[in-house]
């Protein structure tokens, strides 16, 4: 609590008073939460006052109070814009207070904060449907990569294109077709830059079909080169270099592997010198430091468990079949309980 950290400053010699002063200001702010937290369950209208009044203390400054520094600009009215659904919304009930925090930070996750529309004189960031209603003297069309532009039509688990058809229901490829009416549309305009990430996430990607098109008939010659594109080359440019070629490995065939996976190929042609460290070299990556268990790891767990409780009653079944079952468990998952995805989720199942 507050008067714990204070005791805890006090024994801080070395700090000077200057330090217990300052918390002692910052306490009389933080009360009213600690006062709120304290009490067993309340209503959630409760906490989110007390945690309005700090908040709002908290945020002044020598020159201008809380109240108006935490509530201007688009984040302060999109946060009192929540607050106030959130207030107005159905009752909970009461709360424990130590849920407050959890149950707080799981509502403002779906919260966007958009900035005011037109806010710059010369610039626009638009989606494919707005670009439809304007004009730009300058246009940049950036994604253009498959399963982003055009988007991904991917297959619907519910109704097959039959059933869509049948129902009325636009099928996939309008979605297609309105794609590629607006690329068509943008890229007709005096000056266009067309632009795509080669690379998303360390994987290249596949550009989209309508460069390719262009690819066929323009041809790379063809292509009018934009003069950004030499300026940035040049920042890489150095006057003397010394090249080292990479590395190309030539083990003996009796080393090298009889057969590669879809994927291995795909990575033999991407990256062959991590085919040679997999295959020949031996080397695995690492499992990164106090990472969570996986799906394997869950079905050994769950096996591990059912081989013990068959074990321990060859002859049949106890009477309390369902309290050891869940003991072995206990056992099996062991320290790993402690970890709130696994309880929340692995363990009621």
């Amino acid at each position: 609590g507050l008067d714990g950290i204070a005791q805890a400053l006090a024994g801080m010699r070395d700090r000077g008073p200057d330090l217990e002063a300052w918390w002692a200001g910052l306490s009389e702010i933080l009360k009213p939460l600690e006062q709120a937290f304290e009490v067993d369950a309340q209503p959630l209208g409760d906490l989110l006052t007390a945690h309005i009044t700090v908040a709002e203390s908290l945020a002044a400054s020598d020159a201008e109070p809380g109240i108006e520094r935490l509530w201007r600009e688009e984040s302060g009215e999109a946060l009192a814009a929540f607050l106030e659904e959130l207030q107005q919304g159905p009752a909970p009930g009461s709360i424990e207070p130590h849920h407050y925090p959890a149950l707080l930070d799981v509502a403002m996750a779906g919260q966007v904060v958009r900035p005011r529309y037109g806010t710059h004189p010369r610039l626009a960031i638009l989606g494919p449907l707005e670009a439809r209603l304007h004009h730009a003297d300058v246009v940049v069309l950036g994604g253009l990569n498959e399963a982003s532009w055009p988007p991904d039509a991917g297959n619907d688990p519910w109704m097959s294109r039959p059933m869509k058809s049948q129902l009325g229901l636009p099928l996939p490829e309008r979605r297609i077709g309105l794609s590629a009416h607006d690329f068509a549309q943008a890229a007709a305009t005096p000056a266009v830059y067309l632009t795509r990430a080669e690379k998303v996430d360390g994987e290249p990607t596949i550009p989209s079909r309508w460069l390719l098109r262009l690819d066929a008939v323009l041809g790379d010659d063809k292509w009018p080169q934009a003069p950004h594109l030499a300026w940035h080359q040049g920042l890489d440019a150095v006057e003397e270099t010394n090249p080292y070629s990479p590395p190309a490995p030539t083990p003996p065939l009796a080393a090298r592997p009889r057969k590669l996976s879809v994927t291995q190929v795909e990575l033999w042609m991407r990256d062959p010198y991590a085919l040679y460290a997999r295959h020949i070299l031996g080397l695995k990556p690492l499992d990164p430091l106090d990472a969570d268990p996986g799906a394997a790891e869950r079905g050994t767990f769950v096996h591990d468990a059912l081989e013990r409780f068959v074990t321990a009653n060859l002859a049949g079944l106890p009477t309390d079949a369902l309290e050891q079952l869940i003991a072995h468990g206990r056992d099996v998952f062991g320290p790993l309980l402690d970890r709130p995805l696994i309880r929340a989720f692995w363990w009621p199942r």
